[in-house]
């Protein structure tokens, strides 16, 4: 067992330091010095753990005073951290160097007496009880001649210990001792091991005297002392040298307790001086610049400089308003400044200036308003633009809606209009035989052409949007974007302008021919639009109506396709007269539709490929600057599909005459054959054809044998009314219908 020399009592104290002081001299037993071996250091480490403490510590406040960090979201967790590492390094080395200096009650020897082999290395003594002893064995190390160690092995009863000596002869002479003592020991002779227990000392002197003299003479003293026995004390007999330590888990939970209140109270001291650095980064002179401020309060909404930076916050934005409505004559970014609930200083100024550009859209409008020479203005229309001009200085957007509502009557209603309908029918049928083949191939036996999807939603609002483009491109050639913009309005809220309008057959039945064979396509039923337009500038507060009825062009060319459906001409007839109404409304408020194409085709219609007021959408159909639709001023055949040739105009084209209202004719009007006698009526055509492009001359009747015949071949639907007994066409007016909007009202 190993002690400490407190742990041993007094008598074995004693014994041992005369063995130490006097090297083994005139003691009894085999003592041999052993080289000095250096002690455990108790400090060791501690000036690395204060230096470990130091420097933790001082990153908590490193990184506390910086102010270059931008994001100090995760500082107080790193600082709990290093706080709690740099209390760990403090206590340790604060422990470490409470330690005692290490000092050594013995130095290092071996010595053997017949009771123990006593081990002493400073502070540290072992003492192997030789009564278990039961052999030793040697082995001398060495390399090539040179002699290094031996090394013995003692076998006890309960372990085996080796022992390295650095000198061989004294090696052999502890082996010989502790062989001589296990000889002494387990003696046949019973009074050789009766001496051995009552006299250990003189069989300690005898065996080395023995060992010494290599077995040759020697004489033993008269009086030789025994060694004591090895006995343990209880308790330190000196207590205030023993180091009392608390143990490192208390330390640790003490360690981690200040890191925790590092880490709050880092945090409330990081926030305060990153809250102070920030508003120091603030400039003074208004130059515009917002992003020191928007930097601070989207760090701290609720700091402690709120009130003063969202003061100089609102210079700044104001200011920055006011450079880029200048730089752009634009006032969006006045408004971006009032739309910021937080911008309060400069609101005034900034619905001031933001009125200036009301003010000169409204005198521009006015004048040219004033300027203007179309029958077209309406003093409605501008007084309700106007209206909308001015409630617009104050609104969030300069955006107003557009909305539309429709009522469609597709077929003839009452019985008069039927009837109307089908004695014209029967007039054309009877002026061309030609059509009876047709009804005879169309649903129902009649000659109208179906109007398969005309009617259909998806139809409607695609010549909806005809309008609204149209306005939209008027209005952005007069007043600029940022002023005013227009957006279709959502379904039920309340537009600002409501687009109401009703469609009803107008009584008027088309001769619809191929000019291709100048077979007959069938005939197409005419239709009227009567629209209510109405304005309101404050919502549902007041309203400015205007009433439009608008009709087809009177000159119109289809450029039909082989994929166009049957129902193409309806399409292309609707499509005009939702053109010829945006024509009237861009008018009415003094502003310029541009020239209204004559030439449409079904697939531009489809897709709203609507022409627009001069200087348009690059790229749109028949428009300068688009693509020229064929058979349209700046079209070369030739060029564009040289497949035809000059002549060889391949538009069907169809003409929609004025033709008034008429009542239903009376029945004695009709000759008494059945069938009236064109010939008779040299100077009205009622079968009066399109003209292709380069045909100026009629087309020849039986009264005008001498006509050219070789005039490009049209599509042409032209309109016919009740012929009277006289040979001439008296076209009559339908019976009055209901205003179109009571329904709509």
């Amino acid at each position: 067992m190993t002690y400490a020399p407190h742990q041993l009592d007094p008598e074995v104290r004693q014994y041992l330091s005369e063995l130490d002081a006097t090297s083994g001299r005139n003691a009894p037993g085999l003592f041999i010095r052993r080289s000095a071996e250096s002690l455990p250091n108790p400090r060791a480490g501690a000036t690395w753990m204060l230096l470990l403490g130091i420097v933790a510590l001082a990153g908590v406040v490193a990184i506390t005073l910086n102010g270059s960090i931008s994001d100090y979201g995760w500082l107080p967790i790193v600082q709990g951290l290093l706080a709690t590492i740099g209390c760990v390094g403090l206590f340790a080395a604060i422990s470490k160097f409470r330690r005692p200096k290490p000092t050594a009650e013995f130095q290092s020897f071996l010595y053997a007496d017949a009771l123990h082999l006593w081990e002493v290395r400073g502070n540290s003594i072992t003492a192997y009880p030789l009564d278990n002893l039961r052999s030793t064995t040697g082995t001398h190390t060495s390399t090539g001649y040179a002699y290094l160690y031996t090394t013995l092995q003692l076998v006890f009863t309960d372990r085996q210990v080796p022992i390295v000596l650095a000198a061989k002869t004294t090696a052999e002479q502890l082996m010989n001792f502790l062989d001589l003592q296990i000889a002494l020991r387990n003696s046949e002779d019973e009074s050789v091991r009766l001496s051995v227990r009552v006299n250990p000392g003189r069989a300690t002197a005898w065996a080395a005297s023995y060992v010494r003299t290599g077995g040759g003479d020697f004489v033993l003293p008269e009086s030789i002392p025994n060694p004591p026995m090895l006995q343990l004390v209880t308790s330190d007999p000196h207590p205030e040298n023993a180091h009392r330590s608390m143990g490192w888990f208390p330390r640790l939970a003490i360690a981690c307790g200040i890191g925790a209140l590092a880490w709050q109270g880092c945090g409330i001291l990081d926030r305060f001086l990153e809250d102070e650095r920030l508003f120091a980064a603030i400039p003074e002179p208004i130059t515009g610049n917002s992003t020191p401020h928007d930097d601070y309060l989207k760090r701290y909404p609720e700091g402690r400089h709120l009130t003063a930076v969202l003061e100089m916050r609102d210079d700044q934005m104001f200011r920055r308003a006011q450079l880029s409505a200048d730089a752009n004559d634009s006032p969006s970014s006045l408004r971006d400044y009032l739309a910021d609930n937080r911008n309060t200083r400069h609101r005034a100024e900034a619905s001031q200036a933001i009125g200036v550009y009301y003010d000169r859209a409204i005198a521009d409008l006015k004048k040219r308003a004033d300027n203007s020479k179309d029958d077209d203005v309406s003093p409605e229309l501008l007084q309700a633009m106007v209206a909308v001009l001015e409630s617009l200085k104050n609104a969030s957007s300069p955006v107003i809606t557009i909305g539309f509502q429709h009522e469609a009557e597709p077929l003839p209603k009452t019985a008069e209009q039927k009837a109307t309908e089908q004695q014209i029918q029967d007039i054309r049928m009877q002026a061309e035989p030609r059509l009876k083949d047709v009804a005879a191939t169309l649903p129902g036996g009649s000659p109208i052409l179906p109007l398969g999807d005309t009617f259909l939603e998806e139809q409607i609002a695609i010549r909806e949007k005809v309008i609204f483009e149209r306005i939209r491109a008027a209005f952005q050639q007069a007043i600029q974007q940022d002023v005013l913009e227009f957006d279709l309005a959502e379904a039920g809220a309340i537009p600002t302008f409501q687009v109401a309008y009703r469609i009803f057959p107008s009584g008027r039945l088309y001769l619809y021919t191929d000019s291709d064979n100048n077979s007959i396509k069938g005939l197409l039923r005419g239709y009227d639009i009567a629209w209510t337009i109405r304005i309101r500038p404050d919502g549902d507060k007041r309203e400015f109506t205007k009433k439009i009825q608008s009709e087809p062009l009177r000159e119109l060319k289809y450029d039909a396709n082989p994929s166009d459906p049957a129902w193409a001409p309806y399409a292309v007839i609707l499509y005009s007269s939702f053109y010829d109404m945006s024509a009237r409304l861009i008018r009415g408020f003094a502003l310029n539709p541009g020239t209204a194409p004559n030439s449409f085709s079904f697939s531009a219609v489809a897709s709203n490929q609507a022409a627009n007021p001069p200087g348009g959408i690059p790229g749109m159909p028949g428009m300068p600057g688009g693509v020229p639709l064929p058979g349209m001023p700046n079209w070369d055949p030739l060029k564009d599909l040289p497949k035809f040739g000059p002549k060889n105009d391949f538009m069907p084209k169809f003409q929609m005459p004025e033709v008034p209202p008429f009542k239903v004719p009376e029945m004695p009007m009709l000759p008494p054959i059945g069938v009236p006698n064109f010939d008779d009526m040299p100077k009205f055509d009622p079968l009066k054809d399109f003209r292709g492009p380069g045909s100026g001359d009629p087309k020849p009747t039986k009264s005008d044998p001498k006509s050219d015949k070789s005039g490009d071949k049209s599509k042409s639907p032209t309109s016919d009314a009740p012929k009277s007994k006289a040979g001439s066409v008296k076209p009559t007016p339908l019976p009055p219908m209901e205003d179109p909007f009571e329904k709509i009202r």
